[in-house]
């Protein structure tokens, strides 16, 4: 990691000895007792009797509260071993569920700028901090909590949580959203960012410079819009009795929202917005003349006639993915949308397409796709990019060429 010497002193990085007893022995030598070692959790006692470190061998995170004194220690081991990463234990002045790595930094920068940025671990707090965003914080070897949501919203009333763009980041931004609606209040309310698959914060910032990071956190969704992604990605909308069960669903949801107020633009939102929009595109798709094979299922682009609708569909949207810009001409997002696309999955894909669009101001190539990844999309996207483009990209001009004459 390409830290700087500020950086390091900065956050007071430090290492501990590969030893046993080295810093038992140290501390004995400046007459602290065992037991205060053993209530502040800097040493173990084995069933034998037996006192050691608990850090050996690891690059050490000094833990502050929000006043700047050290309460504990997180380490990252060297090399290969586990845990990969090493908090202390709960104690007296050490409460997992309550404490933000780097809260009493972020919070004077934070209350200034409005903005605070909630990522998962220690390293992306200072990879961030390093880039210039002074306003990172991070739970401590558990996850987020509702104390935490609290302190939260102590320092700012929309943080933002940049999450892995994977499994785990969903699941993150699932219980993160559940959890703050109790507690929600005029104003107050969680965003979500997320980073690509497989990327953290400082490889963005080491590949692709510390504007992409800064343009990531920019596209963060509201947490309105959350919610949707994960009742409606987790839904068959096909049958009006499983569109009323997304329906239900979201019901339930809000009756988790205890101030009236909230609840009420909630409820608007998606039985306004959301709700009826769903079943306008589904009455669309009910005009379809006959079933058709699905994307998933077609294995040998390039033997797909372009003279035919399944051909068109896919050199269609091709185009839309490689040009999202054309979508700004109004003729050209009008046309689109008036086109009952008879295979499933790129209806649906063209569906997020708008979407994306809409809310996260997709307008170029990168943008949109990193968006739609972010809705679920990367395995029906990942499956038209391994078309052999080659054949298609006569075709996919003539279509661009053909929208823009509209």
């Amino acid at each position: 990691r390409p830290l700087t010497d500020a950086t390091i002193e900065k956050f007071k990085l430090g290492y501990a000895p590969a030893q046993r007893t080295g810093l038992l022995s140290f501390m004995r030598s400046k007459n602290i007792s065992n037991q205060a070692l053993l209530d502040t959790g800097l040493i173990i006692k084995n069933d034998r009797g037996e006192l050691y470190d608990r850090f050996r061998g690891r690059v050490m995170f000094p833990i502050a509260d929000v006043h700047g004194r050290i309460i504990a220690f997180g380490g990252r081991i060297i090399g290969d071993g586990q845990p990969k990463y090493l908090n202390s234990p709960e104690t007296a002045l050490f409460k997992k569920g309550e404490i933000l790595y780097n809260e009493h930094l972020a919070r004077p920068a934070a209350f200034k700028s409005g903005k605070l940025v909630v990522t998962e671990g220690y390293m992306d707090v200072i990879a961030l901090d390093q880039a210039g965003i002074h306003t990172a914080v991070a739970p401590l070897g558990t996850a987020i909590t509702a104390e935490h949501i609290k302190r939260l919203w102590h320092i700012t009333k929309e943080p933002t949580m940049c999450l892995d763009g994977d499994t785990a980041g969903r699941n993150a931004m699932k219980k993160a959203s559940y959890l703050c609606l109790p507690t929600l209040q005029p104003g107050y309310t969680l965003k979500f960012a997320f980073l690509p698959e497989g990327l953290d914060p400082d490889d963005v910032i080491q590949h692709h410079g510390k504007e992409k990071i800064r343009e990531i956190l920019k596209r963060s969704i509201p947490l309105s819009e959350a919610l949707w992604q994960i009742e409606y990605g987790k839904s068959d909308t096909s049958t009006p009795e499983k569109r009323s069960d997304l329906s239900l669903r979201i019901k339930t949801l809000l009756q988790d929202i205890q101030h009236p107020d909230v609840r009420k633009y909630f409820s608007d939102y998606y039985y306004g917005q959301k709700l009826p929009s769903l079943r306008q595109q589904k009455n669309t798709t009910n005009k379809k003349k006959q079933p058709s094979q699905r994307l998933s299922n077609l294995n040998n682009f390039s033997e797909i006639d372009l003279t035919t609708c399944q051909g068109c569909e896919i050199v269609l949207i091709l185009t839309i993915l490689n040009f999202p810009q054309l979508l700004a001409k109004e003729d050209v997002k009008e046309t689109m949308d008036n086109i009952p696309f008879l295979q499933t999955n790129l209806d649906k894909l063209y569906g997020a397409i708008l979407d994306a669009w809409e809310q996260n101001n997709a307008v170029d190539k990168i943008t949109l796709i990193h968006a739609l990844e972010n809705l679920g999309f990367k395995t029906d996207i990942d499956r038209l990019y391994k078309l052999k483009l080659g054949f298609f990209t006569n075709h996919i001009q003539d279509m661009k060429s053909a929208l823009l004459g509209f």
